[in-house]
């Protein structure tokens, strides 16, 4: 399941006429701990957890939920997408601030509809919120949301040939964090303009 994981993933999806359901289910946990006898191991690779002072480490887990409920309504095609991220681990002996937990919760809605024989708009809205203590020990110190309104258009020129054009409003706000002496608040918005060739051979 990707570096250092080990687990499994279940799906299953439903269709009730013009209504589809789709359910994941996954727990994936390390192999190997992140720890002072890893940490400087040629190759060795951890995306997520912070290393631990000493060895033997305590491993990681996460578990990912998902559900997505698609509709075909005459006016538009419509989606709501659900997921929920979980990390987990214990500390090590003597080391309590090792400790993470974790939760990502994140839920999009997004309405698409064909334009003609070629073109299919789109428009949209999310919020993804991200929280917890990550190596922290029961301390929190993650505590994230982010919300973004999307619309986009997409042209199909042939068989193997399509173009896609989306623009993107962001807004988040989260927990100050201490950088270079003063406390900074990653509160911001901001807009990006996606342009995409996809090429199928």
């Amino acid at each position: 399941m990707g570096p250092n994981r080990e687990g499994m993933r279940l799906t299953t999806r439903a269709v009730a006429g013009a209504v589809e359901a789709r359910l994941a289910y996954g727990v994936y946990r390390q192999i190997r701990p992140y720890d002072a006898t890893t940490a400087y191991e040629p190759g060795f690779v951890e995306a997520y957890y912070m290393p631990q002072l000493d060895a033997p480490g305590t491993r990681g887990a996460q578990r990912h939920l998902a559900a997505a409920l698609i509709a075909h309504p005459r006016f538009a095609d419509v989606q709501l997408d659900l997921a929920d991220v979980t990390l987990r681990r214990s500390a090590s002996p003597g080391h309590p601030r090792e400790a993470v937990a974790v939760e990502n919760l994140g839920a999009t809605v997004a309405l698409s509809r064909r334009l003609g024989s070629r073109f299919i708009g789109s428009l949209g809205a999310g919020r993804n919120a991200i929280f917890g203590a990550f190596d922290a020990g029961d301390a929190s110190n993650v505590d994230l949301t982010e919300r973004v309104v999307f619309g986009g258009l997409q042209w199909k020129q042939s068989g193997w040939a399509s173009y896609a054009v989306q623009y993107r409003i962001y807004a988040v706000n989260g927990m100050p964090t201490r950088f270079g002496g003063a406390w900074v608040s990653p509160a911001y918005h901001g807009s990006q303009l996606m342009v995409e060739q996809r090429v199928r051979i």
